[in-house]
């Protein structure tokens, strides 16, 4: 028995020996001139960078891929100016000083965390630039090497220590980006030039009590969106994430009528796109938005209260709430598409649910508002719900407004004010827009553009189609045969 356990005790120390022995031959520092290290891919790129406005950090991983451990020699970035400044800052395996990288061993077959950040200072230029960089890393002689770039763009900027700030009529150029940290308040009119690029932070809004003046053009549309350029994902722009700043928020003051025009403008992944109020009293504001796009909002889309609007070519598209609340004037709507799929993917990306609410919600018995009549001609209104269009409580023999030439999917609207209209439950299944799920993985997002088998091609009512509706929001000819919405599918010579 003592036998036994004492040649027991043998094995196991040899056993013990022999595995601290190839332990540790396997990590001792090799300097073969055979061996080296490989980053995980060859290239990083940043997406826009503001200027003083560090991007998130992005990581990139350092293999081994040999048996042996080896020791970093060296690890430099060659610098991007004169002064041997780079704009990227790198962090390797928790150290983020590069003169002590030296110290820093691999083991085989073992790897390292690797992540860098760019920051860029002020540039001389107004138009993006592109800024380049690469990093090496020195092992035994052998140098991997991995690119990086990202554009640096000087924006203006607005901020103020009290998270808000008020000016007196104002007037956003096309010169150069604009960065708003906070809320900003225009007492009085603001102007936005053609080609303007308006980045919001989160929690920042516009909210203007004067007249607005936005027109633009096809080539130089208007663009205000949230300030992250970055990815959520790498098939996952910020972009494409809602409720990334407040909204545009038009609050006239009282016995005040301001006009508001907007066109070839872009609004889009706020909490709500447009939002314009005033007290049930005349004469009301009144609106002109053409050829614009308000899409991907975590509340509304279009909100009018107490306002006169003509919309027309323009895309409403996708809000966790109502694409449109109506709520008090007279509100005529052409060649409009309306299509609420929020959330329709899956991937979760959004911060906020899409609830059971229709597209469009017209309401004429509010006791703030005065009374709605609201028109819909050649007009595309869709959805996740059976119906889309809903009017609140209101007496239909005194109804002013008109739903025609367009594609509903809504209940049937039995009244004389409504015609000529093809409901989706009349051509079930049907493809409808070339794109109302959001395929990440497959890199396609939303596209509310038709279908060429779609219903909604060519049921438009051609007498209304006159300068400037014969051309769609993105410069195709409409007649003889308009389609329903604000994109013309079919083509004439």
């Amino acid at each position: 028995m003592k036998s036994f356990i004492f040649n027991l005790i043998q094995f196991l120390f040899f056993l013990l020996a022999t595995i601290l022995f190839f332990g540790c031959k396997q990590d001792i520092v090799s300097t073969d001139s055979n061996l080296y290290l490989t980053f995980s891919r060859d290239s990083l790129a940043f997406d826009t960078v503001f200027t003083e406005q560090g991007t998130a950090t992005q990581q990139v991983m350092v293999y081994n891929p040999h048996d042996h451990a080896v020791a970093i020699a060296r690890v430099w970035l060659d610098g991007h100016d004169e002064t041997g400044k780079s704009y990227f800052t790198i962090n390797l395996d928790g150290e983020n000083n590069m003169a002590y990288m030296d110290r820093i061993e691999v083991r085989g077959h073992d790897s390292l965390y690797l992540f860098v950040k760019a920051n860029i200072d002020p540039l001389d230029e107004d138009i993006p630039l592109l800024i380049e960089d690469e990093l090496h890393i020195l092992v035994n002689g052998n140098i991997a090497s991995l690119k990086l770039s990202a554009i640096g763009w000087n924006v203006t900027r607005l901020q103020t220590p009290a998270l808000r700030t008020d000016v007196d009529n104002y007037t956003f150029s096309a010169q150069r980006p604009y960065l708003l940290y906070d809320t900003l308040v225009v007492h009085g009119d603001m102007t936005i030039d053609a080609g303007a690029r308006i980045y919001l932070h989160k929690g920042a809004s516009i909210i203007c009590t004067g007249n607005v003046t936005a027109d633009a053009t096809i080539d130089q549309p208007i663009i205000l969106q949230g300030d992250r350029l970055d990815r959520l994902f790498d098939s996952v722009p910020y972009a494409y994430a809602a409720g990334q700043w407040g909204g545009v928020y038009l609050l006239p003051e009282e016995d005040t009528h301001p006009t508001y025009l907007f066109n070839y403008v872009e609004i889009r992944s706020g909490n709500t796109g447009l939002f314009i109020q005033h007290t049930p009293q005349s004469p009301l504001p009144s609106l002109t938005l053409s050829n614009s796009r308000i899409h991907n909002h975590n509340l509304y889309g279009l909100v009018l209260i107490n306002t006169n609007a003509q919309v027309y070519n323009t895309e409403i598209s996708n809000t966790a709430h109502y694409c449109v609340f109506a709520a008090g004037g007279t509100h005529q709507f052409t060649h409009t598409t309306i299509a609420s799929f929020f959330n329709n993917t899956n991937i979760r990306i959004q911060s906020a649910q899409r609830q059971s609410m229709p597209a469009v919600y017209i309401d004429s018995i509010s006791t703030d508002a005065l009374a709605s009549n609201t028109s819909f001609i050649n007009c595309i209104i869709d959805g996740l719900e059976s119906n889309n269009l809903h009017f609140a409580s209101f007496d239909t023999t005194a109804y002013q407004g008109i739903v025609s030439h367009c594609y509903l999917r809504t209940d049937s609207l039995a009244a004389p004010w409504a015609k000529d209209n093809v409901y989706a439950f009349q051509v079930p299944d049907s493809t409808v827009f070339r794109q109302k799920f959001y395929r990440y993985k497959e890199y396609i997002y939303y596209n509310f553009q038709l279908d060429s088998l779609s219903p909604a091609n060519g049921i438009g009512d051609p007498s209304v189609v006159v300068p400037p509706l014969d051309y769609d929001r993105l410069g195709t000819y409409r007649l003889p045969a308009p389609d329903a919405g604000c994109y013309q599918t079919q083509t004439f010579n």
